[in-house]
This record gives structure tokens, C-alpha cells and sequence, in this order.
């Protein structure tokens, strides 16, 4: 790989020539390599990854989720360490998860139902019957409780209260899956406001 300066008497160039040449940034630098084409063995595993990414991508846009959860997955993703969006995160969540041999569960729609003061109602939807925890903290950062949700047997919506707390603080929260068919799946990290009544 040559360093170059000024490729083609520009600033700057990116991209192939003639499929011979290719100009790209690296760490920095502006470089040319020459072209490779690019090796693709379709493979049995190959197919499988890609059929998990699809079913990843299709799950992002046919489960449920609101506004608020897709904000949520992007709290969740600023968390960790490889920079990406929220839809990275999910998608990286969910193909874990199958790689692992655990069924991905929908979780859509966190919200806060409170109206009483120093209160929150945390409650999120999903399929019934399962193990439902609540990570939970002052910070996205910072889950550092962990509480059972209780499944409501109108509804089907799993629920977990806080109370005595600050009205208008903030508390951040993520549901997990514990049910070991779907341990793992989980939400984004949903920011809650304290009802101040």
C-alpha cells in the first residue's frame, strides 16, 4: 500500500480506478492499493449468518416499537463501547441471541403510567408467561438494581413501580428476559421522569 499526496492532482480521492487502483483512508492517511476482488464463498454458514441478519433487520421493522424504544435502543447503544445506532445495537442483540440458540422475544412500548408524586409505574409490553427483570439506575450507564416485573394478568403488560422517589428526577431503566428459552432479550434503556403528581 503507497501513501500518496495530492492523488490525481486533488485534495482528496476515494474509490477504484479502472479496477486496478483503489484510493482510500486509512488511519488517517490517504493511501491507493491495488484492486482485489472481493471473495464471497456463499457458504452454508455464510447463508445462515445472512439469514440471521435478515430476520434481525425484519424483526427491527415489524415489532412494535414506538418512538420512545427506538430512542431507547439508541441510549442503549451510546453505552457501549464500539460507537454505533440503535439499530445496530438491536440487531446485534438479536443475532447474538439466535447464535446462541435463544428464541428473541418483541418488547415494544416502555412507558410510565404514574400520576402519583415520587412515583414511577414502569411497564412494558411483550408475550405472556415469561420472566420478566427491570435494570435500573440514576444514570444510562449505571443499571445498578435489578428488580422483578410483575406480569399483569389484564394486559399482559410486565410492571414494575418505584416509589418515594424525587419528583422530577429521571430514572433510566432496561427490561431483560430471564425465561431461559429467551435469556437475553432485552430493550434499550428507557428514560423515566418521576411524576411529580
Amino acid at each position: 500500500m503507497a501513501k500518496v499526496t495530492g492523488p490525481l492532482m486533488s485534495l482528496n480521492a476515494r474509490g477504484q480506478i479502472a479496477k486496478t487502483l483503489v484510493f482510500i483512508g486509512w488511519k488517517g492517511l490517504k493511501t491507493i492499493r491495488s484492486y482485489v476482488v472481493p471473495a464471497n464463498p456463499n457458504s452454508a454458514a455464510q447463508q445462515a449468518q445472512r439469514g440471521i441478519l435478515g430476520d434481525a433487520v425484519d424483526a427491527w421493522h415489524s415489532t412494535n416499537l414506538t418512538g420512545d424504544d427506538k430512542t431507547a435502543w439508541d441510549r442503549f447503544a451510546k453505552t457501549l463501547a464500539a460507537a454505533q445506532s440503535g439499530f445496530n445495537a438491536f440487531c446485534r442483540s438479536f443475532i447474538n441471541l439466535t447464535v446462541a440458540g435463544k428464541t428473541p422475544l418483541e418488547l415494544y412500548d416502555g412507558q410510565d403510567t404514574s400520576e402519583v408524586s415520587g412515583q414511577v409505574d414502569m411497564q412494558i409490553s411483550t408475550t405472556t408467561g415469561k420472566a420478566v427483570s427491570v435494570k435500573w439506575g440514576e444514570s444510562p450507564g449505571s443499571l445498578i438494581n435489578t428488580d422483578t416485573a410483575a406480569e399483569d394478568g389484564e394486559t399482559g403488560d410486565y410492571k414494575k413501580q418505584l416509589t418515594g422517589k424525587t419528583p422530577g428526577s429521571k430514572i433510566y431503566a432496561e427490561f431483560v428476559v430471564t425465561t431461559v428459552a429467551n435469556a437475553g432479550s432485552q430493550t434499550g434503556i428507557y428514560e423515566f421522569v418521576v411524576s411529580a403528581g
